[in-house]
């Protein structure tokens, strides 16, 4: 399973900047409001939030709850509160951004480290694809 790990290089403009790095970490999400229950593919995960993929359902501002589920998390699964901060329905990529607002600090700490592992597992892979050279 390939993975592979965004930085928080985007556009810093508004209220878009990003504060946390992310890493796209394969994993499945459950996600729910007080009516409804998805299930969809993660796409990227931060210690700030995650993107899934395949949903539109939801509107802006909306409150939901989230269980992610990933081998690549010590656990195996994490749970959070959040609301939707982005949409994104054409027909081409749905998805849905949540920025967490209830999350536990040692949660928060997890989702950090395995991010922070990721990265570093990309930079090596790379320097060793690069043949050792900088």
């Amino acid at each position: 399973m390939k993975k592979q790990t965004n930085t928080n290089a985007v556009a810093q403009t508004g209220a878009n900047k990003r504060v946390h790095n992310r890493a796209d970490i394969p994993g499945r999400i459950f996600i729910h409001d007080e009516n409804r229950l998805f299930s969809a593919p993660m796409k990227n995960i931060s210690a700030g939030g995650l993107y899934v993929g395949g949903l539109a359902e939801f509107p802006e501002g909306r409150e939901v709850y989230v269980v992610v589920k990933s081998p690549y998390i010590e656990g195996g699964s994490i749970q959070a509160r959040g609301t939707v901060v982005r949409v994104q329905g054409t027909d081409s990529e749905k998805g849905l951004a949540i920025q967490f607002t209830h999350i536990s600090p040692s949660t928060q700490t997890l989702i950090q480290q395995t991010v922070d592992e990721e990265r570093t597992n990309n930079e090596v892979h790379l320097h060793l694809v690069k043949g050792g050279k900088d």
